[in-house]
């Protein structure tokens, strides 16, 4: 938590000094290079996993995030020079590699001792709502110092900026989560039933849509709240942020409740994040609502996407946190880089509203008439296939074997449908039905 306050302080000093220089085109351009960065970072991390445990990673994660994070502040401090800015936008690629690197073998710990979406959202929100915290702090600051102080309270920040990753080194110490196995060297033959489950490409490419939609005005809520409502409504976005992130793991564990961790559920969440900021110009009240309900969305949606993905990846969970964050990265980048676009154009509310009804439409028309399309079809298989005649069975379920019936009688010739999650060996089914203890 002290890494995610200074990290927030140290980035919001160093964004604001950027659009007070260079404008808000050129902190966009930074914010969609930091999600590149984030998308890069789920190839080097699964290179990194197959290579060393979760302590390697996160030891060397945090020596060159250190690294790295000098390098951007040097750069934004002192600037000036013709290639500073590709310089600038190289070094948050970096950066952001090796952050976003560090945070998913996070994960993967906190994943390694918690269950359901709700742990990892509370993980999420814990960090949304420090981050939020130093953006508060970070907005509050110049408007109390006066300019030589602020000049030296931000060259102090951003040394603590750098210095702020001994946590993840202690983290490192205690950290449970094995070398991933090598590619391909799972166990030969048969293996345990598998739960019916989304496969990963279905989560990483449902929460790149959602970012596209969604997160575009939360990113940029600092510098789209000093330029629609002057620096100090920054301080109070920081807040609402925080406040709102705090609920995020309630509203994932609604979500869970009532519909279940399924696209609906994530594109309502998508709908959350954006929809407020079509009257986030009116008022700043109205600004803290946009940025409450996009901090409580964000946060439910992060546990709820990493829980699916975590569910998919079976025992490479580093990979699967990682490929699906890097998903909703790309995502998130192609938003903060055409937002202030489409701002320019027409205005923050026009972009909103139009995202939130096509979320809004995905959720209620096309989404529901899909699952419905698929049921169907299931429907149709489970009526046509012989399996289901069985006592007690239906596709996907395993059947209810009756008290002394015999093993010749459940399988059929060459396969199995004791267990219709996969084919069993004969000899297995054999031993597990008629041995007394088991029948």
């Amino acid at each position: 938590m002290l890494d995610s306050f200074l990290l927030s302080l140290g980035w919001t000093l160093l964004v604001l000094r950027v659009q007070d220089q260079r404008g808000l085109a050129v902190v966009g351009l930074l914010t969609a290079a930091a999600l590149v960065g984030v998308a890069a970072s789920a190839p080097a991390l699964s290179w990194l996993v197959h290579r060393m445990s979760g302590r390697g990673v996160l030891a060397l994660t945090a020596a060159g995030e250190a690294t790295a994070r000098a390098v951007v502040a040097v750069l934004v401090l002192v600037g000036g020079t013709g290639v500073q800015l590709p310089l600038l936008v190289l070094a948050v690629v970096v950066l952001n590699v090796l952050t976003w690197s560090g945070y998913a073998a996070m994960r993967a710990e906190v994943a390694a001792v918690s269950e359901g979406a709700k742990g990892l959202a509370w993980y999420a929100a814990g960090v949304g709502a420090v981050e939020a915290a130093g953006v508060a702090v970070a907005a509050v600051v110049p408007l109390l110092l006066p300019d030589h102080l602020y000049s030296s309270f931000t060259l102090v920040a951003a040394t603590a900026y750098v210095l702020a990753l001994g946590p993840q080194l202690l983290a490192s110490l205690g950290a449970r989560v094995p070398q991933a196995p090598k590619p391909g060297a799972g166990p030969v033959g048969w293996s345990r039933p598998r739960r019916r489950r989304l496969r990963l490409p279905v989560v990483a490419t449902a929460g790149a849509a959602v970012m596209v939609l969604g997160s575009g005005p939360l990113l940029l809520a600092v510098p789209l709240a000093q330029q629609l409502h002057g620096r100090a409504s920054v301080a109070l976005v920081g807040t609402a942020l925080t406040v709102g992130t705090l609920a995020g793991p309630a509203l994932a564990g609604l979500l869970e409740r009532r519909v279940g961790n399924r696209p609906v559920a994530w594109l309502l969440c998508g709908t959350m994040m954006v929809a407020g900021w079509a009257l986030a110009p009116l008022s700043v009240a109205a600004l803290c609502t946009a940025a409450a309900l996009g901090g409580a969305a964000s946060a439910a949606a992060e546990g709820l996407f990493d829980d699916a993905a975590r569910r998919s990846g079976g025992a490479r969970v580093t990979q699967a946190l990682a490929g699906a964050t890097a998903a909703r990265a790309l995502g998130s980048a192609a938003a903060t880089a055409c937002l202030p676009l489409l701002v320019a154009a027409s205005s923050v509310s026009a972009v909103a509203a139009g995202c939130a009804v096509v979320l809004v439409v995905a959720a209620t028309v096309v989404v529901p008439a899909r699952a419905r399309g698929r049921h169907a079809i299931a429907g149709t298989d489970q009526r046509s296939d012989p399996s289901s005649a069985l006592p007690g069975s239906s596709r996907g379920r395993a059947a209810v074997v009756p008290l002394g019936a015999s093993c010749d009688a459940l399988l059929r010739p060459g396969s199995s449908t004791l267990m219709s999650d996969g084919p069993v060996p004969r000899k297995f089914v054999e031993a597990k039905v008629l041995q007394p203890a088991n029948r």
